[in-house]
Formats: C-alpha cells, sequence, structure tokens
C-alpha cells in the first residue's frame, strides 16, 4: 500500500540544494558557454530575418512593376478607346451626310430632268470653237507637223471609241484634255468632232501602278545583279513610262530601257545566272502586259509595220548605220524582218552628207527598236 507523501516543512532542510561538489572554474565556463549558445542562435534569427525581408522586397519590387505596366497598358487602351469613339462619330457624321447628299442628288435629277446634258453639250460647242480658233491661226505646214502626235491620238481614241471601249466621260474636264499654244491646229480647217481627241490618260491611271517588287527580287537574287545599278535604272525607267503620255519620252525611255536588259545579260556570264535574268525579264513582261502594251501605244509603235511611207524607201542601210542594222539583226525576234529593217533605220536617218554621226544617241530615236521592244517576248533567246 502506498504511503502518502508528506510535505516538507517550512523549516525543512530537505529539497533541492546546490551542488557543492562543482569548482568555481568549472561553474565560469557552464556560463560562458550558456552565453555563447544563445548569443549564436540570436544572430541566426536575425539573419533569417533578414532574408525574408530581402525575399519579400523583391517581391513587392515585381509586383509593383507590374502594376505600373497594367496601367501604361490601361492608359494606352483607354486612349485608343477614346479615338475609337470619336472615330465612330466622324463616321457616322459621314453617313448622315453621304445621305444627304444622295437625297439632294437623287432630288436635282427628278426635277432638272437633263440639265447635265445641256452643260455637257456646252462644253463641246466651246471646245469646238476653241479648235476651229486655233486652226484659223495655223498658217504654214510646219505648225501642222507640229502637232502631228496629237492628231495621232486622237485618231487611235476615235478607234477605241467605234470598238466600244469605255472612256472618261467626265466633260467638265474637258478644258484639260487640250493643250493648245498659240499656233496650235488641225490638219482640218472644219470643226473638229469629239471623238477625235483623248484624254491625256497613263498606262498608271489605266491599270494601276507596274507590280515592281517581285521583278527586283527575281534579278537580285543573281549574284552579279545583286548591286547592279542597271535592274534599278530598268524599272524606275518603266514606272516613270508607266506615269507620261509623251510619244517622244516614250521612245526614249523605251530604247533606254533597251540598254540596261543588255548590260544586265552582259553581266550575266554565268549560264545559271543568265537564267535567272530570263526569268526576271519574263515575270516581268507577264505581270506587267497590260502596262507595256500601253506604253507601246503612246510611243506610236502600234502600226509601225503598216506605214506606207516605210514601203516607199530603198531597202539599203547606208555604211554608217551599219552598226544599228547589225543589231537589230541579230536579234532572233526579229528573225525575217531584215527588209522592214533596212527601212526603218532608213526613215530615221539624218542628213546622209553629214560626216560625223552619233550612233549612240541616233540609236535612241530610231524607230526599229521600238519595234524590237514590241516583239521583247523573244528577248529570252538572246
Amino acid at each position: 500500500m502506498e504511503q502518502p507523501i508528506k510535505s516538507y516543512g517550512v523549516k525543512s532542510n530537505r529539497g533541492r540544494k546546490r551542488d557543492e561538489q562543482e569548482l568555481p572554474s568549472e561553474k565560469a565556463a557552464a556560463k560562458r558557454e550558456t552565453q555563447r549558445n544563445f548569443r549564436e542562435r540570436r544572430m541566426q534569427h536575425i539573419a533569417h530575418l533578414e532574408r525574408s525581408v530581402s525575399e519579400f522586397s523583391d517581391i513587392l519590387r515585381k509586383k509593383n512593376s507590374d502594376i505600373e505596366r497594367l496601367e501604361q497598358e490601361n492608359a494606352v487602351l483607354a486612349a485608343a478607346n477614346d479615338k475609337l469613339a470619336c472615330d465612330n462619330v466622324q463616321l457616322l457624321q459621314r453617313v448622315a451626310e453621304n445621305a444627304s447628299l444622295q437625297s439632294n442628288n437623287r432630288t436635282s435629277v427628278g426635277t432638272t430632268g437633263c440639265a447635265s446634258c445641256a452643260f455637257a453639250a456646252a462644253q463641246m460647242r466651246a471646245m469646238q470653237m476653241r479648235v476651229a480658233a486655233a486652226d484659223a491661226e495655223c498658217q504654214n505646214y510646219e505648225a501642222l507637223l507640229a502637232f502631228r502626235t496629237q492628231v495621232q491620238v486622237a485618231e487611235f481614241t476615235a478607234r477605241v471609241i467605234q470598238n466600244n471601249v469605255s472612256l472618261d466621260q467626265d466633260f467638265s474636264m474637258l478644258n484639260e484634255w487640250l493643250d493648245f499654244s498659240g499656233k496650235a491646229c488641225l490638219q482640218n480647217s472644219t470643226t473638229v468632232s469629239l471623238l477625235e481627241y483623248s484624254p491625256r490618260t497613263t498606262p498608271e491611271d489605266m491599270f494601276g501602278p507596274p507590280k515592281l517588287e517581285y521583278i527586283r527580287s527575281v534579278f537580285k537574287s543573281a549574284k552579279p545583279l545583286a548591286t547592279l545599278k542597271a535592274v534599278d535604272s530598268l524599272l524606275e525607267k518603266f514606272q516613270i513610262l508607266t506615269r507620261t503620255y509623251d510619244r517622244i519620252e516614250s521612245r526614249k525611255f523605251l530604247v533606254s530601257m533597251l540598254k540596261d536588259w543588255f548590260e544586265i545579260i552582259e553581266v550575266c556570264s554565268d549560264d545559271a545566272d543568265r537564267i535567272r535574268a530570263l526569268e526576271g525579264w519574263t515575270a516581268f513582261q507577264t505581270i506587267n502586259r497590260a502596262q507595256l502594251d500601253q506604253v507601246v501605244i503612246n510611243a506610236g509603235m502600234l502600226d509601225l509595220e503598216n506605214d506606207e511611207t516605210l514601203s516607199k524607201l530603198p531597202a539599203t542601210v547606208p555604211v554608217h548605220a551599219a552598226d544599228i542594222n547589225q543589231k537589230l539583226r541579230s536579234m532572233p525576234c526579229l528573225k525575217g524582218s531584215e527588209s522592214l529593217i533596212g527601212q526603218l533605220c532608213i526613215a530615221m536617218l539624218p542628213d546622209p552628207q553629214l560626216i560625223f554621226f552619233d550612233v549612240e544617241n541616233w540609236f535612241e530615236d530610231c524607230m526599229g527598236t521600238a519595234l524590237v521592244w514590241r516583239n521583247s517576248y523573244s528577248f529570252t533567246q538572246l
């Protein structure tokens, strides 16, 4: 049977007592060890707190940067939203204005009848009076020759209209179609019909701008043509050609383009490079065929083979024109046209009595090169 624990008395000498057997030096060493352990634990705790503060500071910094970025994006989106709202308001205003204009046009057409036709007739009569006045001022044959180009363009336009090809019928622009000087005149002194004139329309206006960037990349893919200036010159000259309707300028640019093409072929010494250049040349003619045909028409080369004046000329070529004649005869695309080449060369020759003859400048004015250009699909055989 367990004995009950007796409590000690207040004055009892029992209980825990100090160990009187430890030396004072051991007590001091134990105390120092305890203090050193305490300091190490406290330093470890402080280092842990510092690491935690650093990590939380980095996280807070990243969050703040994200918040700033989102605020900037929100500002950009808000500005774009405001711009879209303004554009929407402007669009609605334009729609309302267009609706009002259409309503007014319907009203005016229903009430005025053929007022526009009367205005067009008045414009035609004014133009005819102007042509008659210009024709009265013509006193010599030189003035007629000076405007032979305009007459040929007018004849071409008449043929186009007879073939039911649609042209611009804005009669309010008729005054800009003709640009007569003080001695402007036509071959006939009578009143000239409107069908004999054509608006000055460039190939770019008719068929759009030429497509040249793909062709440029094809040419540049050949190493000898990567830095050749003749490639850029060829394409730039054709772009200028599509923006002009002047016959003389068209002829000069056509021949100049032929020179650039000959330079491109001469640079390509390797067969692979030459084939690549020919691919670019074929693509150039295929993609821009409509503009090219119109350029040839503007240059006056459409009915070159049927010109009656050429059949009356001798079929021989002077010695000083042999260089040009040889160039034309060496082209495979003109095989079988030797007599025509000779007639073309003689037709464009200057005074035969001249001792000095600039072959290069004469070649720029030679009609035969235009024929070569028109048959240029066969250039791939060079």
